[in-house]
């Protein structure tokens, strides 16, 4: 009796863990989302001076989702951007933006083409620099940025990205103490990658 009680016990833990592992298994099977998108722009507004400005923004970003069936993406982004302006008839100023957003995407309809996305950024950071000035103006804050995309797959794991971004962020000036707000409403076309 004492032997059969052992040998079902061994059987039970046995079952046990192997039902665990195959658990344990279906419940971890992460993949992963690499994704490169930019925006490039220029505009002219007529005033009293013409005053052009130019623009181009580039995002790169790395997802992680721990199963096929969920449609939730923990991950980050990274943004670097570049704005010319025309100040007056003879100033130019040059304002360079980068910044570390921590975010979630979330995928929805059919082949999971949609695609919704809130971040907020923990290392905004410009260099304002007027070009007939010697010195650069440093800034530093805090943003967020949240999305709608369109994401149609083009063939195996390879989808183009075609998203519309609200990004808005609160700098103060190193030298001044003085606080900046920006927005931006922005499309940015692109590519990404899951495996």
């Amino acid at each position: 009796m004492e032997r059969l009680v052992k040998w079902c016990t061994f059987l039970i833990i046995t079952w046990a863990s192997h039902f665990s592992w195959v658990a344990v298994s279906w419940a971890v099977d992460p993949s992963l989302l690499a994704e490169l998108q930019f925006n490039v722009s220029q505009d002219t507004m007529s005033n009293s001076t013409t005053t052009a400005g130019q623009s181009s923004i580039y995002l790169g970003g790395v997802y992680l989702r721990m199963h096929p069936k969920t449609k939730v993406y923990l991950g980050a982004e990274a943004l670097s951007g570049t704005s010319i302006v025309k100040v007056d008839t003879t100033t130019q100023a040059k304002a360079t933006s980068q910044d570390v957003l921590l975010g979630m995407r979330y995928n929805f309809g059919k082949h999971e083409i949609f695609s919704v996305a809130a971040m907020y950024g923990v290392a905004a950071k410009v260099s304002y620099d007027l070009l007939s000035a010697t010195s650069v103006e440093k800034w530093s804050g805090t943003s967020y940025m949240l999305r709608f995309g369109v994401t149609p797959n083009l063939k195996g794991n390879l989808s183009v990205l075609i998203n519309l971004n609200y990004y808005s962020a609160t700098y103060l000036k190193e030298t001044s103490g003085d606080v900046v707000s920006r927005t931006a409403l922005f499309p940015t076309v692109g590519m990404s990658l899951e495996y």
